[in-house]
């Protein structure tokens, strides 16, 4: 799950029509990135998930950092005026087992939002993995 960081101050600052453009510019830096086999959808807003089917985690972690530098080193210039930008991402894997929501893409996606998450609170600009969160210890 990719969100566009600071989103909102680029409409903000150079309005929706501009806005727009941006979100297209983002899904052209996907598009340039993903294989063929892979799936990219706008999720909401300024979120997009991309499906990576027979890609492990750590491939899947590789495409998400290419796409976030790729955003990072290309910024859109439009009308005379630059707009940089970057993305946060969230990477999970498949489970068989859903620990979240009632499917397996509901499970992935929630896990991958929650690693977004992460990756929004540690600072933005980066990927983080969907990792289990640790037990609660034994308190005697």
């Amino acid at each position: 799950m990719l969100d566009i960081d600071h989103f909102k101050q680029v409409n903000d600052t150079y309005g929706h029509p501009v806005g727009d453009k941006f979100l297209i510019h983002i899904v052209a830096c996907i598009a340039a990135t993903i294989r063929e086999s892979d799936l990219a959808a706008r999720y909401g807003g300024e979120e997009f998930v991309i499906i990576a089917p027979n890609a492990s985690l750590d491939e899947a972690r590789t495409l998400a950092e290419r796409i976030r530098a790729l955003v990072a080193e290309h910024p859109l210039v439009i009308s005379g005026a630059t707009i940089d930008n970057t993305v946060s991402v969230g990477v999970a894997e498949y489970a068989p087992e859903p620990r979240f929501g009632a499917s397996v893409l509901e499970d992935m996606i929630d896990r991958a939002d929650q690693a977004l998450y992460r990756a929004k609170q540690g600072g933005r600009n980066r990927v983080e993995c969907w990792t289990a969160p640790e037990p609660p210890a034994d308190r005697d």
